[in-house]
């Protein structure tokens, strides 16, 4: 087989193919020999002169990459020093070839954009070769970067970008990268933190337009193009200006339209002219919904035949004739009987009933009007109150709309229950039935519901799939009053993500949106109360508080989740919302209908602020909701986010109490493991406040409490104190017990010393009979869209007994997961990916389906008999997401589903060493060596060699 090293002078010559260039790349940051090669082919100190001597190959783009690649891998030579921006224009051509605006001096001047209209035509600006050179000679990467990005090349921006001083400036760019690349959840991360800094940032406030366009909420991008607008910048003011006008213009369209079609759909209820046949087509759901509500309420047969052309303009759209003949029998009834019942309908469309709703349902039962009585449990909600007639009246109707809606019914009644794989079960038949029936209106409330489910119970990935899947829906059949409500769905899954940055976007959208509309108070307050959560969750007291002052409460009882918000400010200190705070606990559990996992979150909210006035009141509060929520399925979310939320508080309780061991104690009660009795080192967090807790090899426990700044990142090397550092010295072997935001974080603890992250786990013993069987997952061949780079490939040492391999186009996820059950050790060398859903996923070849990945929810599905060593060789593997109430990553998956050990990284893994580093760590622990001895002696070796090498961020999870 032929060394990479070979084709260095193909690379330097400009001769490889693109994807082949960018895994050459991937080798040249890391081959010392290549290094040392490229620089006889290249004096950078003449790369200028050698640029424009060729100036009519492609080689000076592999030799500017070459040259900024070296000169980050070389070290002191380039960092140590950085040269001022060059201050010479790197713009040439009269428009500007990107919308997004760029940050360096040389690129900030207006122009206006313009792009050739050509379809394989000009990716970007012809920026002059010598510009590049002077820039790499200057050791300018911010410029360097620039001109990567006017030329149309995001991906070398990004290599470049990676090597410039961090600053606002580059952050600002590196989200103008991010768009380009399609990951505008990123970018707009950047630029929120940007602007955090410098509100004022004029290409920040510019580039966040951009992606508030991009993901499609045109009244945000409009709000963010009129603080640009606002700056007077020479030119870039006017077209912002113009940017703002066009995206309300189209955004005013859509909303007026709809609100007139609302306006006009409630005179039709009123006897007034019906819905036009441009209405049925462009509106068809919405238009089907009002013409049972204006059909209920005719008091007359002229106004039900007013809605006949309504009718059969529907049944075309659905092809179908139940509509005509419905209304065709409704003309046909004695309205001497109907008109009385038809008039209290009217009256609840418009929201001109009274209370009394057992007695209008009571009216409307006697008056032998089935079709009114069906819709007016539907607008009152009572149909769990008369279940049995409501099912009686669906079945009568004998008409798919209403078969699906009473299932979507009978689903809601089991998520009041909590019973959420039942409601899951009957949503999916729901939809699937809908599909075929092409009842989108239908289709999209159920995809709304599916949605809030698994945001729910934390299957993310399926959230956003049926959130984003019903968006698209809506967006197709012009339904802009449910798109606004998907909006705040997104919004919610973004914020259980952790996303704040994106959920932010989202509610700014339906706030600007809902101005001036009849949801108004109610939208405000959803948005503002949802604000104020997630500035509490940064422990941001001030504008959480300002932010719930905002929310107003429109006459509404008191939810969970204002209580909740309540409890925060309470413990914060905020005195003046302290009253509402008791009459909201008050209020809710005198209620009848709250359900027992409520009443354990509001007996944990409860005890927590309690507990900093009456300790023993309060700990006796906390017990009572752990009891509460451990009596509830495991599957209640709920319950299990209750019974650690409240074990953190009660492990923050015993330290501050000087019992440390009571700590660790309960920390072992959130991991879900036995307490170790020696040689362990616990966390929790309780919002700023960090419990540490550290047990030697004599039994004896230290505790340490210390509050972080809630806004900044978390600093993995001052987590742990230098004492309990020095107290685990003498320990063989540490096992750490942490939950999220703590878990997953490599190098807590010294490189000397043996650690391992402790997770619950589903390890049965080894099945008996079963053989040493060894697989090896390499070479997959994942799906050239991703434009990953060639991995080297992977041979086998000299021990091949039990080896499996699987690779190249049979290394697909189901053929990968039917081989792992009754493997011993499973290797896995391919492509990590991060993946805000399921915290990361392996890349692997495609299988018919076109399906390539490998992620936690499939894995903890597959049951381990082999109880194997799991070696996860790719990039960000060990990510976990942030979720306390249960380990969520692929270490955690495969180890519930059996393994007795996983070794992956939260960071980059270098293709070249990963082979030979993880065949050795694996080679020592099958010699019988305990993992956690063999990873830490391994890596000691690597990092005597190279102290900066990848391998100090690979952790093992036991």
């Amino acid at each position: 087989m032929s060394s990479p090293c070979e084709n260095l002078e193909r690379f330097s010559d400009g001769e490889m193919p693109d994807a082949e260039a960018a895994s050459f790349q991937v080798h040249l940051a890391s081959c010392s020999r290549c290094q040392a090669r490229m620089l006889d082919l290249m004096q950078l100190d003449v790369l200028g002169q050698e640029v424009a001597a060729r100036s009519k190959s492609r080689r000076w783009v592999p030799l500017a990459l070459a040259a900024s690649l070296l000169a980050a891998v070389l070290g002191a030579a380039v960092a140590s020093r950085m040269g001022s921006p060059s201050p010479a224009p790197l713009t040439v051509a009269v428009h500007r070839p990107i919308e997004a605006r760029l940050t360096h001096p040389g690129a900030r001047e207006h122009r206006r954009y313009g792009v050739e209209r050509a379809g394989e035509g000009a990716s970007g600006e012809a920026v002059p070769e010598d510009v590049l050179a002077r820039l790499i000679h200057d050791k300018d990467f911010h410029g360097v970067a620039t001109v990567y990005l006017l030329m149309g090349a995001p991906k070398l921006a990004a290599d470049a970008l990676a090597k410039a001083p961090p600053s606002p400036d580059v952050d600002c760019d590196r989200a103008v990268v991010a768009l380009l690349q399609g990951a505008p959840n990123e970018a707009l991360r950047l630029l929120e933190g940007v602007l955090s800094s410098q509100p004022q940032h004029a290409q920040a406030l510019w580039n966040r337009a951009l992606v508030l366009r991009e993901l499609q909420l045109p009244r945000a991008a409009a709000e963010a193009f009129s603080r640009v607008a606002t700056l007077a910048e020479s030119g870039w003011a006017s077209e912002a200006e113009e940017r703002a006008r066009e995206l309300r213009r189209e955004s005013d369209g859509l909303r007026q339209v709809w609100r007139d079609l609302d306006a006009r759909s409630l005179e039709m209820v009123k006897g007034g002219p019906a819905l036009s046949e441009e209405d049925a087509r462009r509106n068809p759901g919405f238009s089907r919904l009002r013409l049972y509500d204006a059909a209920r309420a005719a008091v007359s047969a002229d106004e039900v035949r007013r809605l006949l052309p309504l009718a059969r303009s529907l049944d075309l759209e659905y092809r179908t004739s139940v509509l005509e003949r419905y209304v065709g029998q409704l003309a046909q009834a004695d309205f001497q009987r109907r008109a009385p019942a038809a008039r209290d309908y009217r009256e609840l469309v418009l929201g001109n009933a009274g209370a009394d709703t057992e007695g209008l349902l009571a009216r409307l039962r006697a008056s032998g009007q089935e079709d009114i009585e069906l819709g007016a449990m539907l607008l009152t909600g009572s149909t769990s109150r008369h279940l049995e007639r409501y099912r009686a009246l669906v079945a009568r109707a004998a008409e798919p709309w209403f078969d699906i809606l009473a299932l979507h019914e009978q689903a809601k009644q089991m998520l009041l229950r909590d019973e959420y794989p039942e409601a899951e079960s009957v949503l999916l038949t729901a939809l699937s039935r809908c599909e075929q029936e092409r009842l989108d209106y239908r289709c999209a409330r159920l995809e709304l519901e599916l949605a809030g489910l698994y945001n729910t119970v934390h299957r993310i990935e399926e959230a956003l799939l049926q959130a984003r899947r019903g968006r698209e829906r809506v967006r197709r059949v012009h339904e802009w009053e449910l798109e606004q409500i998907f909006l705040q769905r997104l919004a919610q899954i973004a914020r259980f993500q952790d996303d704040f940055p994106l959920a932010r976007a989202y509610l700014e959208e339906v706030l600007l949106e809902s101005e001036g509309g009849k949801d108004a108070c109610t939208t405000a307050n959803y948005v503002h109360e949802t604000l104020a959560n997630m500035a509490l969750i940064r422990v941001d007291r001030e504008t959480g508080l300002r932010e719930l002052k905002q929310a107003p409460t429109c006459g509404a009882p008191p939810t969970l989740f204002r209580a909740a918000i309540l409890a925060d400010l309470v413990r914060l200190g905020a005195p003046d919302v302290e009253p509402e705070f008791w009459s909201a606990l008050s209020t809710l559990r005198a209620d009848r209908d709250t359900s027992e996992g409520t009443r354990s979150f509001l007996d944990y909210l409860e005890g927590r602020v309690v507990i900093e006035r009456d300790a023993a009141r309060g700990r006796q509060l906390l017990q009572e909701a752990i009891s509460r929520a451990e009596r509830l399925p495991e599957s209640h979310i709920q319950a299990r986010k209750t019974r650690v939320s409240s074990l953190a508080v009660l492990a923050l309780d015993a330290l501050r109490r000087q019992e440390p061991a009571g700590a660790l104690d309960a920390i072992s009660r959130v991991m879900e493991v036995p307490t170790p009795e020696r040689c362990a080192l616990g966390f929790v967090m309780d919002d700023e406040r960090l419990v540490v807790v550290a047990r030697d090899a004599q039994g004896r426990t230290l505790g340490h409490l210390q509050e972080l700044v809630p806004s900044g990142p978390l600093e993995t090397g001052k987590l742990v104190p230098e004492n309990l550092k020095a107290q685990l010295s003498a320990c063989p072997r540490v096992e750490v017990l942490a939950p999220a935001p703590i878990q997953g974080r490599p190098a807590l603890l010294p490189p000397e010393m043996a650690w391992s992250y402790r997770l619950k786990s589903g390890q049965a013993p080894k099945a008996p009979g079963l053989p040493e069987r060894r697989l090896v997952v390499h070479d997959v061949q994942a799906p050239a869209s991703l434009n990953l780079p060639l991995l080297g490939r992977w041979t086998p040492g000299r021990s091949t007994s039990g080896l499996v391999e699987l690779q190249g186009s049979e290394a697909t996820p189901s053929r990968v997961l039917d081989a792992m059950g009754e493997a011993t050790v499973i290797e896995l060398h391919v492509h990590g990916l991060v993946d805000w859903a399921e915290a990361s996923a392996l890349v692997l070849s495609p299988d018919r389906e076109g399906r390539f990945t490998l992620k936690a929810r499939e894995v903890r599905q597959r049951p381990l008999k082999g109880a194997p060593l799991v070696i996860l060789g790719a990039c960000d593997a060990a990510r976990t997401l942030p979720w306390k109430h249960q380990a969520w990553s692929l270490p955690a998956a495969f180890l519930e589903a059996g393994a007795h050990a996983v070794l992956a990284s939260t960071s980059r893994v270098q293709d070249a060493d990963a082979n030979a580093f993880f065949d050795a760590v694996r080679a020592r622990i099958q010699a019988g060596a305990a993992p956690a001895a063999a990873l830490r002696d391994v890596r000691l070796e690597w990092l005597s060699r190279e102290p900066r090498s990848w391998v100090r961020d690979v952790m093992l999870f036991e």
